[in-house]
């Protein structure tokens, strides 16, 4: 998957997304946030989700970007029921 099929499947679903943020290439703290960004240590992509409590949990790391974006598709469609 591509970052813009991504894109394309968030604005399709933008109403089921509800409370979720999703940040593509980029690290953020805010609550109920989903996404990825490299990681400059080890030079993989990191992908993450935010909880209520703002604790960052790394879910998985991958050394190309289209693997990284295929589980951030997977999250969303799991945490929003998609």
């Amino acid at each position: 998957m591509t970052k813009e099929e991504l894109l394309a499947f968030i604005e399709c679903h933008r109403s089921k997304l509800k409370y979720h943020t999703v940040y593509l290439n980029q690290k953020a703290l805010e609550q109920f946030a989903i996404g990825y960004f490299l990681d400059s240590r080890s030079n993989e992509f990191l992908v993450y989700e935010v909880t209520e409590r703002q604790s960052l949990i790394e879910i998985a790391c991958f050394k190309n970007e289209e693997e990284a974006i295929g589980e951030v598709y997977e999250i969303i469609k799991f945490r929003c029921r998609i």
